[in-house]
């Protein structure tokens, strides 16, 4: 059963609810060696905001991944949080068949997805990945740069 499917759906969303959401989505997941809300998604949600990113990108910081993941669906994100973060959540999320810096490519081009995904690569670099991965992340800042 999908996430989607258990989430009560309630009214007015915000960065509140974006983060519980997130965190019900990823409770199974980790990163390096946290759980995946807070090995990621938070460090990203923090460095969003330290990049100017305000609470609609925020949102964006902390579902991120969902949708790219199946956990949640567009359709939800939509509904709940409007079109501009479904479109940013859209834009971030890489899709079946496309390649890594294609992604980056067209991710970048949503405004919101941008910072987001500088504040997620930064992130990304901090963690000390391995030697491919870190070459991969910094040709892919400087894009987003």
């Amino acid at each position: 059963m999908k996430l989607v499917e258990l989430f009560k759906v309630t009214e007015d969303f915000n960065l509140h609810d974006a983060t519980i959401l997130a965190q019900q989505a990823h409770a199974n997941d980790t990163y390096a060696g946290k759980s995946y809300y807070n090995g990621h998604l938070l460090p990203v949600i923090k460095q969003t905001k330290k990049l100017g990113g305000g609470e609609t990108h925020q949102m964006v910081a902390a579902l991120h991944d969902t949708v790219e993941d199946g956990r949640v669906s567009l359709d939800l994100i939509k509904q709940k949080y409007g079109n501009e973060v479904a479109t940013a959540i859209d834009a971030i999320s890489r899709r079946s068949g496309e390649s890594y810096f294609d992604y980056v490519q067209r991710a970048i081009q949503n405004p919101i997805a941008r910072v987001v995904k500088k504040a997620d690569l930064m992130v990304n670099l901090s963690n000390n990945p391995p030697e491919s991965l870190k070459k991969r992340y910094e040709r892919a800042l400087t894009m987003v740069n």
